[in-house]
């Protein structure tokens, strides 16, 4: 049904993912700041901001231990993908992470919203960390982007959304 053309091909082999990997998805919008204009919600204060990070690192934690293969952290914010690298998280390519409704988007972030969708649907699974207790409700996007991921992969999807984790049917 789907077969990637050369420039696809390039951005996948670029990614260096193989073999078996579970995706670990957050998406932030504008709550870290720094992130493309958006109206869904506003930067969270410098102390919450890191507390999120925090949270969302340590739900991502466990979500990786209930897993066999090795986890890929997937994001929308630089600064959090950096932070999960340096806490020894595998990270997406953050060359071109960037939302294609952007209209400053370029070329390199609509062919990685492309590249990555079909990388996460590859994965054994996908966790997306929705909502964390303590936080205000709209502190995490609950984006649609790693459902369809995992509806394309025909892999499970695991709703995070406060202590519950819910398996969705793909």
């Amino acid at each position: 049904m789907f077969s990637p053309g050369e420039k696809v091909k390039r951005a996948l082999e670029e990614s260096g993912f193989s073999g078996r990997y579970t995706v670990l998805n957050a998406r932030f919008i504008n709550s870290l700041g720094g992130c493309e204009r958006h109206d869904y919600n506003a930067p969270l204060s410098p102390e919450m901001q890191e507390r999120l990070i925090d949270a969302v690192l340590e739900k991502m934690a466990e979500c990786e231990k209930e897993s066999d293969a090795p986890a890929v952290v997937y994001s929308d914010d630089i600064r959090f993908l950096k932070e999960a690298e340096k806490r020894g998280f595998r990270i997406c390519d953050t060359n071109g992470i960037g939302h294609m409704s952007n209209p400053e988007a370029g070329e390199r972030t609509y062919l990685m919203t492309f590249a990555n969708i079909y990388i996460m649907s590859r994965a054994e699974r996908i966790y997306s960390i929705r909502e964390l207790e303590g936080f205000p409700k709209n502190s995490l996007y609950k984006t649609q982007y790693p459902r369809y991921a995992a509806i394309l992969g025909d892999v499970p999807f695991i709703k995070v959304e406060g202590p519950e984790k819910k398996t969705e049917k793909t």
